[in-house]
């Protein structure tokens, strides 16, 4: 027997699903959207990186200014809160100085360090009395047979926020 095929508006309609067109084109916004995040993310990780100190920078800035300071005369120069390495002239220049960009222990200025200070504070204590201070000032100086210890204190700071202090006592 011969039949005719369906030609009502029932049998016209497809069934449910995507076509080959629709599911490309949807694959490739999903491509574009994990593309653009993917490249967000690399971004933020390489801006992260770049604004993170290197490891142990602290630590070398603050050994930089120990180390000059130590090699310097404790014989008072009259000059504290100095600003720049090559106005460093006694261990009492120290006291009070801030160094940005931070310098190294010849008083050269360090580079690749943009937005780091080295703070110094410096103070004298008795030995027998390492907890407090005196009211001995700085730029009295200290003579060896005194009993007294300098204590240096130098804070780096990265782009105005604190990183790390550190603290070492000096013999005059």
């Amino acid at each position: 027997m011969f039949t005719t095929p369906d030609t009502t508006r029932e049998a016209a309609t497809r069934p449910g699903g995507f076509t080959l067109v629709e599911t490309l084109v949807a694959a490739i916004v999903a491509a574009l959207v994990i593309v653009a995040l993917a490249d967000s993310i690399t971004s933020s990780v390489g801006t992260r990186q770049s604004l993170a100190p290197p490891p142990g920078s602290a630590f070398h800035l603050a050994q930089e200014i120990y180390e000059l300071a130590i090699q310097l005369p404790s014989q008072p120069s009259g000059t504290e809160g100095v600003t720049n390495g090559a106005d460093v002239v006694a261990l009492d220049s120290l006291s009070g100085a801030v160094f940005s960009p931070p310098i190294r222990a010849d008083k050269t200025a360090l580079s690749g360090y943009a937005g780091w200070t080295q703070q110094v504070a410096l103070s004298i204590y008795a030995l027998d009395d390492l907890d407090s201070a005196t009211t001995m000032a700085i730029s009295d100086g200290l003579s060896p047979s005194e009993g007294c210890v300098y204590k240096l204190s130098v804070t780096i700071l990265a782009r105005g926020d604190e990183v790390d202090a550190f603290e070492w006592w000096i013999k005059p």
